[in-house]
């Protein structure tokens, strides 16, 4: 065992908080040139290293880390080689190092190492349930990686290996027992993702992800592909579980697209962004003027946490989102421009505005995108076929209610001289009120169109499924595509 100290930073900045001041100490054998993170995430500066290897000259690193950015490693240690410990010590077993938690992933091995003091000592380890693990070929490992080191290695983990594994050291002078957690990792996941950035030159550009996961995941940003780095030009804030790419002053040459990747032992999530970066002149007709002043200038990410995805169509997909000023859920379809012209999908935008019934599902509010368009309508998590599919049963009551409310709006569409035409079960929802009652609302209106009396109206888009004759044969489309 070796152990290290330092001296903390002499100073920080008056905007950064002291306790989130943490150290990484990095790890050299002298005459390589691979350096290593031994350990993250020290509040002291301090450490004691393990499970070095005798033999071979060690020197060591430090770097202080807080939320905004990382110090330049301090000079190198100077070079230190383990020695034997000499004789053991006449006194009871001491745990000197352990891990509280150790994630693993189910189906791949897994390794649990105890130091204790220098000792001779009897060492057992028992499971969750007390069962003595003994050293069994494909099962478990039983090893001393140093002279008071004890390590266990699950060859291939299983759910009935989680929960608290104890590590006993027994010698005439005592006993010392200690216990070690097992707990299964989880893949990363966003529960809010980066959106596109339009800036000025000159301005500072921001994204931003919530990312869950155990253990918490290492973040890594990249642009066009390339990994950033942290420099005057670039930072990368963490805040809990919000991470942050900054890209201060920027010029043309900052604009593309960006990946944050977040990994962990279980697996890896990525998400991707654009940053749009305009002169002066170009900036200003960013802004955008005319009929669609309202969905421009505004990003869904400004007043919206954005989560999971929860469904995907031909030209668009769902996410769930979340208003921050009223903490209300909703669903936010992305329509991506390469997918639709924004004028279809501005079309589809204001249609679903002017429709105002119980069957016809809720428009909110639409956020315009460079890339596209994202129109936020209420949250209906459950479509009708699905719904019933889940009931152990359904009676012919429940049957006619619901194709009641299906008539009855797609009535009051041809009343407000509206076509659906894409009526099928994946875009018939189920909204649950407050008393228990299921309301079947409408959605997807992507191929909808408003009827003019007297003209005739075609539609080159269908479900195979459940596409009517007319569409088939391209001849005009009237309310009897609807009832197909």
């Amino acid at each position: 065992m070796v152990t290290l100290t330092w001296n903390p930073p002499r100073s920080l900045d008056m905007a950064i908080d002291p306790d989130s001041l943490t150290y990484t100490v990095q790890h050299q054998v002298l005459g390589s040139d691979q350096w290593t993170a031994l350990v993250t995430g020290l509040r002291e500066p301090g450490w004691a290293a393990t499970g070095l290897r005798k033999g071979v000259q060690h020197i060591f690193r430090v770097l202080s880390t807080t939320v905004k950015s990382s110090s330049k490693p301090s000079p190198p240690s100077e070079p230190v080689q383990l020695l034997e410990h000499g004789p053991p010590l006449e006194e009871a077993p001491a745990v000197l190092d352990k891990p509280d938690i150790v994630y693993v992933v189910e189906g791949q091995p897994a390794s649990v190492t105890v130091t204790f003091n220098h000792v001779e000592a009897q060492v057992v380890w028992r499971s969750c349930r007390g069962a003595l693990l003994e050293a069994r070929a494909g099962v478990y490992e039983l090893s001393q990686p140093d002279d008071d080191q004890y390590c266990l290695r699950i060859c291939r983990v299983s759910r009935r290996d989680m929960g608290a594994l104890t590590c006993t050291a027994r010698n005439r002078h005592g006993t010392q027992t200690c216990s070690v957690t097992l707990e299964l990792a989880e893949a990363p996941r966003f529960e809010s993702i980066m959106e596109d950035v339009e800036v000025g030159a000159g301005e500072t550009a921001r994204f931003a992800v919530v990312v869950e996961g155990k253990p918490l995941p290492d973040i890594m940003w990249y642009k066009d592909e390339v990994l950033l780095t942290e420099s005057s030009h670039v930072s990368f804030v963490y805040e809990e579980n919000e991470c942050s790419l900054v890209v201060l002053s920027t010029g043309a040459q900052d604009g593309g697209v960006y990946t944050c990747t977040a990994r962990n032992l279980a697996g890896e999530v990525s998400c991707k962004a654009e940053l749009a970066v305009h002169s002066a002149q170009t900036a200003m007709e960013v802004e955008g003027v005319g009929e669609d002043e309202d969905h421009r200038g505004r990003r869904l990410s400004d007043f919206y946490d954005i989560h999971q995805e929860i469904g995907r169509g031909a030209f668009s997909y769902l996410r769930r989102v979340v208003e921050r000023s009223s903490g209300l859920e909703f669903a936010a379809k992305f329509i991506p421009s390469q997918a639709k012209p924004k004028a279809s999908a501005r079309r589809e935008a204001r249609l679903l505005a002017r429709l105002q019934h119980d069957c016809v599902l809720y428009f909110h509010e639409a956020f315009e995108r460079r890339r596209g368009l994202v129109i936020v309508t209420e949250l209906c998590t459950e479509e009708l076929l699905e719904r019933m599919a889940r009931k152990p049963t359904v009676c012919e009551s429940e049957i006619r209610a619901y194709m009641r409310q299906v008539l009855e709006g797609i009535h009051y569409l041809h009343q407000s001289h509206v076509l659906h035409l894409d009526v099928k079960p994946e875009n018939l929802l189920v909204w649950d009120g407050a008393e228990g009652e299921e309301q079947v609302r409408i959605c997807d209106f992507g191929n909808a169109q408003e009827l003019t009396p007297g003209e005739p109206q075609y539609c080159q888009y269908g479900t195979p499924e459940f596409v009517a004759p007319e569409i088939v044969n391209q001849s005009p489309v009237s309310g009897v595509t609807d009832i197909w």
